[in-house]
């Protein structure tokens, strides 16, 4: 053993309680995230955004520079072990929510296989089928919600096969609403009821948690990709500069905006009010949206209503993207990043620029370790 591998061994022994690696492909970047559990608690253990900078499918077309990237990041940023759990590429996976009224007569597995074939219109035999109970106002009389995740069963092979082949020991394969989840569960009280708006690149999720149950799941269309393109023909902007004008310049509301490099004021005011103009219509429609989804939350939550939004995507990280939304809204509103991730504060450097989009991950890791406590 050199003496790097015995600096290693003492420092992180064995049966040190590392939970697994929450690993996430996204389309510009890899996010890692791993906790453990000591001192009665669980703590952040290392984390890091890793730009890959290639558009396609980074696990089939570059599997040997893939794997020779994880080794130098695992081992360079104290990771323990290789035993990730993953979300499947959003490609690959259907979501849908799944309304039905269970025969006491038929197993309620068997009546939702029924509802997914109808949706899908073919058999499900050939798809992997898994379902998360949603809790709804109608459940005393019988009625009753799932989310339902479903894909080909050959592409979820592949996707293992392919997670083996760069080296990787998969525990597990989860939706990426489970690993929000299980995040916000794991940061909130139990007596909290958050309302959580997930935007990625196309669209944005809606996810309302009553203490640990999922009692909302709803898709809407509202994403960075669209609200880039608004920016460009109204300005004349091509797609890059438009993205680097709403991360830098972000979206009027009153004052001047912090954003990522020092701006003249009054020029960034002016700049930032015009982008507020040409996209206040989308977030006026995500308000609307939201606005429909506390109503129905706190018809199910027994009255309870929604405590606050919390934020997680890019367009909810545009200076002044969370204030507008607090505006329009009335609600407190909080932009989950890394440095909230530990209760206690215990998180692991980050570049600032990609730290939110480590939610995800972080649901992923905690997997086996939140849920036990």
């Amino acid at each position: 053993m050199n003496i790097r591998s015995r600096i290693r061994k003492a420092l992180h022994p064995r049966g040190d309680n590392a939970g697994p690696i929450g690993f996430e492909i996204g389309s510009k970047q890899l996010k890692l995230v791993q906790f453990e559990r000591g001192d009665g608690r669980v703590k952040l253990r290392a984390s890091v955004t890793i730009p890959h900078g290639f558009d396609g499918d980074l696990l089939v077309e570059r599997p040997k520079q893939l794997k020779a990237l994880l080794e130098r990041m695992l081992r360079d940023r104290g990771f323990r072990g290789r035993k990730i759990v993953s979300a499947l590429p959003a490609e690959k996976l259907k979501l849908m929510v799944v309304n039905y009224k269970r025969e006491a007569s038929q197993a309620e597995a068997k009546t939702i296989l029924g509802r997914v074939e109808e949706r899908i219109g073919e058999s499900p035999r050939g798809w992997v089928v898994d379902y998360l109970p949603i809790r709804t106002s109608g459940e005393l009389h019988g009625e009753k919600s799932a989310l339902v995740a479903v894909a080909r069963e050959s592409d979820v092979i592949e996707h293992l096969e392919l997670l083996h082949a760069a080296g990787l020991v998969v525990d597990a394969l989860e939706i990426v609403p489970v690993a929000v989840r299980r995040l916000v569960g794991w940061l909130s009280r139990e007596d909290e009821n958050p309302l959580v708006v997930h935007c990625d690149g196309k669209n944005t999720y809606l996810i309302a948690l009553w203490g640990r149950r999922l009692i909302l799941y709803r898709e809407i269309e509202f994403g960075e990709d669209a609200l880039v393109e608004s920016l460009e023909k109204a300005l004349g902007m091509d797609p890059e500069a438009a993205r680097t004008a709403l991360r830098d310049y972000g979206i009027a509301t009153g004052q001047v905006p912090v954003g990522r490099v020092a701006h003249d004021p009054a020029q960034t005011l002016e700049i930032s009010e015009a982008i507020r103009e040409i996209l206040k219509p989308a977030f006026n429609g995500l308000a609307e949206q939201i606005r429909k989804a506390t109503t129905y939350t706190s018809s199910v939550a027994r009255g309870a209503s929604v405590d606050r939004l919390l934020l997680l995507g890019a367009p909810t990280r545009w200076p002044g993207a969370a204030a507008l939304l607090e505006q329009l809204l009335a609600l407190p509103v909080e932009t989950l990043d890394t440095a909230n991730l530990s209760p206690e504060g215990q998180h692991a450097p980050v570049e600032a620029d990609t730290s939110a989009d480590l939610a995800v991950a972080a649901g992923l890791a905690l997997r086996g370790l939140w849920e036990d406590e």
